[in-house]
């Protein structure tokens, strides 16, 4: 299998000095050393998430980040809201689905946004509602999704929000705390630009008077948020956590972590913004539209519909065959249909996306397409 320049909505490409935190002497996982690294490391990453609550790193992916926190949160018979503008809506309320809640699925129209004021009306109208669980920012289409203002609402009814942030963190605007999140999550392969294999869940005072007054047990044990607090309460000093912690892993996110810091978080949001928007604004000139509604479309992953009767299989293997880049195939009713651009930490550079750019031109002419040149 060919390595090929990673242009998809993630994981995205480690630079050297974060790559060879995976190839460095394993460690003991415990210890007053270890501990002090992993402690360090949870800290780097509360600076990225700006919040001064609870954040546990784990081994898993971001969906067993999502699936703990909702699991923890929420019992049988809870009722949550989860506005759906793409696929990983909808995996939200699968999720919530399997741990017994009543999910009321709000489907908005993919390439739009959620609105604020929908959300208003459905808390005013069913003031069952617990929770409302939501994605930052949703690859399958490119859109972000305004959470400050819907977490603001949230206070306002007094109901909980769970934020996937999984794709944002790292290159959106992330405020759990002046905001008003209560439980966000992410993972470390995207935006925080280190290898697949941790998850993040940030933990905020209003989602633990929620847990603690469940009337049921949480169901598992090893995505039992109130197991993770308490070791890394009573064993902060030793062993944080009561599994084998992916040592090298944490190492790598610690550096990552610290280059991010080190770039400056504004800095950094703004360099995806402005190489979303040339990569938007190319894609619109040859005459091709871009899913997102543009006053939603993030600086991270750009879908884009192809002509009809095209193929993105076609494209992909053109990409991968001629020019050496991958990028990603169309969700749900896209399937085929788009590909997703992935310009995400490197990914988010002119000498990257330029050549994919490129690309996409070569292939639009091999096809017969007329491309719209614009000057």
């Amino acid at each position: 299998m060919g390595e090929y320049q990673l242009m998809i909505p993630g994981p995205v490409e480690v630079n050297y000095e974060v790559l060879s935190q995976m190839s460095s002497p394993v460690r003991c996982h415990y210890g007053e050393d270890w501990a002090k690294i992993y402690n360090e490391t949870v800290e780097l990453c509360k600076k990225v998430v700006r919040t001064q609550e609870d954040l546990f790193i784990y081994v898993g992916s971001g969906h067993a980040g999502l699936d703990a926190a909702i699991g923890s949160l929420l019992e049988e018979g809870d009722k949550v809201l989860v506005p759906a503008n793409g696929f990983f809506g909808y995996r939200l309320a699968e999720i919530a689905a399997s741990h017994m809640c009543k999910v009321s699925l709000k489907e908005i129209e993919w390439g739009k946004p959620i609105s604020p004021d929908e959300i208003e009306s459905e808390l005013t109208n069913d003031i069952g509602i617990k929770a409302v669980l939501i994605v930052h920012h949703e690859t399958s289409t490119g859109v972000v999704n305004p959470i400050r203002e819907i977490a603001a609402i949230c206070r306002e009814k007094n109901v909980l929000i769970l934020v996937d942030a999984v794709s944002s963190l790292g290159g959106l605007d992330v405020n759990m705390d002046e905001w008003g999140i209560d439980i966000c999550v992410s993972a470390s392969q995207k935006c925080l630009a280190a290898p697949p294999g941790l998850m993040l869940v940030a933990v905020g005072q209003r989602a633990w008077e929620k847990i603690q007054k469940r009337r049921s047990s949480i169901r598992g044990w090893y995505l039992n948020l109130v197991k993770w607090k308490e070791y890394a309460d009573s064993q902060r000093t030793v062993q944080p956590y009561f599994i084998t912690m992916a040592v090298n892993n944490i190492l790598a996110l610690r550096k990552s972590v610290e280059q991010i810091l080190e770039e400056g978080l504004e800095r950094r949001f703004e360099r995806h913004s402005i190489i979303g928007a040339m990569v938007r604004t190319r894609i619109r000139s040859l005459g091709l539209e871009v899913l997102a509604e543009e006053s939603a479309a993030s600086g991270l992953v750009t879908a884009v519909k192809l002509p009809p009767n095209s193929s993105a299989i076609e494209l992909m293997e053109f990409l991968r065959g001629h020019y050496n880049i991958q990028v990603s195939n169309g969700l749900g009713p896209y399937v085929n249909k788009a590909i997703r651009i992935g310009h995400m930490a490197r990914g988010a550079a002119p000498d990257r996306v330029i050549p994919l750019l490129f690309a996409i031109e070569e292939w639009l002419k091999q096809i017969g397409y007329k491309t719209r040149v614009v000057k």
